[in-house]
C-alpha cells in the first residue's frame, strides 16, 4: 500500500518562491513512489496582503484601499497565474482550511507529516508562533518531520522559544535550512539537527526547463536584464540602471511592491502578474539578473546565470548560507563590474552536488526508504 505524506507550507501565496519549492519538495517525494499531497491550511497572517482587497489594513493604512482599486485588474492577472499553476502542479488536499480547530481532522489522514520548507518558522511571517506549523494537530503515531523550516532572523523573543520547545520534542527528524539557527533549534530540540537545503534546490535545471517549454508566452527576444525587487531598494535599481546603460540592455522586471515604472532611466518593461512558469523563463534566458530574492538567487544558480544579490532585511541569513556553502559570497552587490565576472559554474556545481545528496538522504532516511540514492 502507498504511504501518504502530508505536506503544510506556505504553498497559497502568489510568491514565487513558496509555489515553487512547495512544488519541487512534492514532485521528489511522489517520485520516490509516495502520495505525497499539500494540506491546503492558509495562514491567515501570510496571505493578508495577497489578498485582491487588504480589508484588514484600511483603518490603519487607508490608502491601501485606492491601491487596491487601481491594481485591481493586475492582482487578478496575478492570482489567475498562480491559482492556473497550483492548480496543474501541487496535489493539493481539498478545500483551503482556515481555523486551527477544523486542522484536527487531517491528524491522520496520513503515515508521514512534513512541515517546510519556506518560512513557517518565521513568527513575523506567521504572526507570531503558530502551532500548526509545528505539527500540533496531528494526533497519531505518524512520524512528524521538519524539512528546512526557515525562522529568519534570530530574534525571537524567550517566550516564543519555550512555547515552541515542547512542539520541536515530539518530531522524529528535525532539519533546518540556515546554519545561524542550528545551535539554537538543537538546545530546544534535545538532538542533533541537520542543515538541509531548499527543497528547490532538490531537482536540477531541467526539472524547472520542462516548465517553462509549456507556457505560450515567446521568450522574450534580444539580451535583457532581468530583476525580481521583493522589497524596495534604491541601491539596487541605481545599479540596475547603470549596468543597463553600460551594457545597452533592456531591463526586464518583476515587483511586487512597486506595481508602477520602477526604473525611469533606462528602457524596461514590467512583468508583474506573471505566472511561475514565466518567472523561471525570464530568468533562464537573461543575460544578467539582479535580486534581492532567495528564490530568484537559486534559480540563477540552477539556470547558470551570471546575478548579483542584494542584502534583504528578512532573508539574508539564508541568501549568505547558501551562497558561502557553493563558494560564491562575491555575488553578494558590488559593483557592475562583479556581475560581468564569469562564474565557473563547473565547481558550483560540484558543491550543490554535495549538499543536495546530504538534504535528499536525510528526506530519503526520514521517510524510511532503505537505500540511498
Amino acid at each position: 500500500m502507498t504511504k501518504k505524506v502530508g505536506i503544510i507550507t506556505l504553498h497559497y501565496a502568489y510568491n514565487y518562491g513558496s509555489v515553487l519549492q512547495a512544488y519541487a519538495l512534492q514532485k521528489v517525494i511522489n517520485d520516490w513512489g509516495y502520495n505525497a499531497n499539500i494540506i491546503n491550511y492558509v495562514d491567515r497572517h501570510d496571505f493578508i496582503n495577497y489578498q485582491l482587497f487588504r480589508w484588514q489594513h484600511y483603518l490603519t493604512r487607508p490608502r491601501e484601499i485606492a491601491a487596491d482599486i487601481v491594481f485591481l485588474r493586475k492582482n487578478l492577472r496575478r492570482k489567475q497565474a498562480f491559482r492556473h499553476f497550483q492548480e496543474k502542479y501541487l496535489h493539493i488536499l481539498g478545500r483551503p482550511v482556515y481555523k486551527d480547530e477544523d486542522m484536527r481532522e487531517l491528524g491522520n489522514a496520513f503515515d508521514y507529516y512534513i512541515t517546510g520548507s519556506d518560512q513557517v518558522w518565521n513568527f513575523k511571517v506567521t504572526g507570531g508562533v503558530n502551532p500548526i506549523y509545528f505539527l500540533n494537530f496531528v494526533n497519531h503515531n505518524a512520524s512528524k518531520i521538519a524539512y528546512a523550516p526557515s525562522m529568519g532572523e534570530l530574534d525571537q523573543t524567550q517566550t516564543d522559544l519555550q512555547a515552541i520547545e515542547p512542539l520541536l520534542r515530539k518530531f522524529d527528524h528535525m532539519s533546518i535550512r540556515e546554519k545561524s539557527t542550528k545551535k539554537r533549534i538543537e538546545a530546544l530540540y534535545g538532538r542533533p539537527v541537520q542543515v538541509t537545503v531548499d527543497p528547490t534546490l532538490l531537482l536540477d535545471s531541467k526539472n524547472y526547463a520542462s516548465l517553462t517549454e509549456k507556457i505560450l508566452q515567446p521568450t522574450p527576444k534580444g539580451k535583457y536584464i532581468f530583476v525580481y525587487l521583493l522589497e524596495p531598494n534604491n541601491t539596487l535599481v541605481d545599479y540596475v540602471q547603470k549596468l543597463a546603460a553600460e551594457q545597452g540592455l533592456l531591463v526586464i522586471y518583476i515587483s511586487n511592491i512597486v506595481k508602477g515604472n520602477v526604473f525611469g532611466n533606462v528602457t524596461s518593461n514590467s512583468e508583474y502578474g506573471a505566472s511561475p512558469e514565466r518567472f523561471l523563463q525570464l530568468i533562464k534566458n537573461a543575460t544578467f539578473v539582479v535580486t534581492n530574492s532567495f528564490h530568484a538567487t537559486i534559480f540563477s544558480i540552477l539556470f547558470e546565470r551570471q546575478f548579483v544579490t542584494f542584502k534583504t532585511k528578512k532573508s539574508f541569513p539564508r541568501m549568505l548560507d547558501l551562497l558561502q556553502t557553493i563558494g560564491l559570497e562575491d555575488r553578494v552587490s558590488g559593483d557592475t563590474k562583479t556581475i560581468s565576472n564569469q562564474i565557473d559554474y563547473s565547481h558550483v556545481e560540484e558543491k550543490l552536488n554535495i549538499v543536495r545528496a546530504s538534504s535528499l538522504e536525510y528526506l530519503r532516511s526520514a521517510l524510511d526508504l532503505e537505500h540511498a540514492l
